[in-house]
């Protein structure tokens, strides 16, 4: 099993190292929408539940069944897309399944907010507008709104309330779209691009601390390891720890001298402050922006967006 996903581990970087000139918020709307699209049909085609005509049950689980592969494909793509930039594909095979579970649970729960609230504000505007425009546009909001939830989960410290927001107005834009009558496929495509642009640029513009990762790839490559790309990543810090060791946890793998799996150094964002704290010594001492550290063959560099005051 191990032998077939380096396999495509390699082919993936292989495919991703054409287009890294991008930026990954880029990536993310450019791949969503082809992954919603894939999603959306293979919902459709593989789905046991009847689609109408066996009562509010078995559509609200053809729904939930729909959207879940809708979900599977988008966070998929989107953990793919994160652990490459995090130069940690080789390695991330139990990272991905999580974020991939997640996803495709986001997008079951999702389906059945969808049904729920379209459902309800279906009767309620029918009765007083003849209408159920707002009942699509409010549905799609709330599907998008837990999809973004679950999807972001595979992004570091992305502020959960600002991805909330940013699905929810993709969902809201979504829904007024394809208010038109236009295939499902297409309206999934269209989902996918904006939640894709929309988790992409809150990561960016909620960036307050981050540090850079500059690795030394002539180690890895004289050792038959996957060499992955050039750019130099951008990882948000927060009060959640980011952790530099040699585990398949660990959001910046590196390897240690002696083969052992442990978590070298964590980094947090906190009280204004960056902090990097030595496990082994339990030791923790403030960054100030612009400051290096190294471990092992990385050097993580610190950057605060308003300095301490």
């Amino acid at each position: 099993m191990e032998v077939y996903y380096l396999r495509a581990v390699r082919t993936v970087s292989a495919q991703l190292e054409k287009v890294q000139h991008l930026e990954k918020w880029m990536l993310f709307a450019l791949a969503s929408p082809c992954a919603a699209f894939i999603g959306s049909l293979w919902g459709q085609v593989a789905n046991p539940f009847p689609r109408q005509g066996s009562g509010l049950m078995a559509g609200t689980l053809y729904t939930a069944v729909w959207v879940a592969w809708i979900g599977f494909s988008i966070g998929g793509t989107v953990a793919v897309i994160q652990n490459w930039y995090m130069q940690r594909l080789e390695t991330a095979g139990r990272a991905l399944a999580t974020a991939v579970g997640y996803a495709t649970l986001g997008g079951f729960l999702g389906g059945v907010a969808l049904v729920i609230v379209k459902v309800t504000l279906a009767t309620i505007e029918g009765m007083l507008f003849k209408s159920a425009t707002m009942a699509h546009i409010a549905g799609w909001t709330a599907e998008s709104l837990v999809l973004a939830a679950f999807i972001s989960r595979s992004i570091p410290n992305l502020p959960m309330k600002r991805a909330l927001i940013a699905g929810s107005i993709a969902g809201f834009l979504g829904g007024f779209a394809t208010g038109i009558s236009i295939p499902a496929a297409l309206g999934d495509s269209l989902k996918g691009v904006l939640l894709g642009l929309a988790i992409g640029l809150v990561e960016k513009v909620a960036r307050e601390a981050w540090i850079e990762v500059h690795r030394d790839f002539s180690a890895e490559a004289a050792s038959g390891s996957i060499v992955m790309m050039n750019q130099v990543p951008k990882i948000n810090l927060g009060e959640n720890p980011l952790r530099v060791g040699s585990t398949p946890d660990c959001e910046i793998f590196v390897r240690s001298g002696d083969d052992k799996s442990e978590v070298l150094k964590t980094l947090t964002f906190k009280d204004q402050r960056i902090f990097v704290k030595d496990q082994d010594s339990g030791i923790e001492r403030q960054m100030d922006d612009g400051q290096s550290v190294r471990v092992a063959n990385v050097t993580l560099k610190a950057f605060l967006k308003r300095k301490p005051s």
